[in-house]
């Protein structure tokens, strides 16, 4: 029985040492293709709230929303999935003014108002490549189905 956890406990250190090379191998390849490629990795790294963004040549951060303790901390262009199936990056200011996002409104009043002008339809927005120019795809905001026109 002893020598069983011992074997595995094996089995699992040896899998998780495979796994790690995996995965420095493919950043190191995916590194080494952008290079071949005249894609040089960004070298700029802006800081927000602790967590780090890569930058882009316009001084826009770009990457995932984090979230930090109970605050989300958000990049200028968010990672997003195209509907063509490209990956690429949404403004955020793009996407917070077509999913009418709080940060818009001065008064509940104006909230209102542009709920109900616009919150039972769908909006499309752009995906960028990380230079936040070069459009790659659309990202399209549905309502939810309790709020789609009957």
């Amino acid at each position: 029985m002893n020598k069983q956890i011992k074997r595995r406990t094996a089995l699992i250190g040896v899998g998780i040492v495979i796994l790690a090379g995996v995965g420095l191998g493919s950043a190191v390849a995916t590194s080494s293709a952008n290079q071949q490629q005249g894609k040089s990795a960004p070298t700029k790294v802006a800081e927000q709230k602790g967590v780090e963004f890569k930058t882009n040549q316009k001084g826009q951060t770009y990457g995932s929303i984090t979230v930090v303790g109970q605050q989300e901390v958000e990049p200028d262009l968010i990672s997003a999935l195209a509907t063509n199936g490209k990956l690429g990056y949404v403004n955020n200011a793009e996407l917070k003014a077509a999913s009418g996002h709080p940060s818009q409104f001065k008064s509940p009043a104006d909230a209102i108002k542009w709920q109900d002008a616009n919150g039972k339809r769908a909006v499309s927005i752009p995906v960028y490549e990380e230079d936040g120019v070069t459009k790659v795809g659309q990202f399209v905001l549905k309502p939810s189905p309790d709020e789609e026109p009957k």
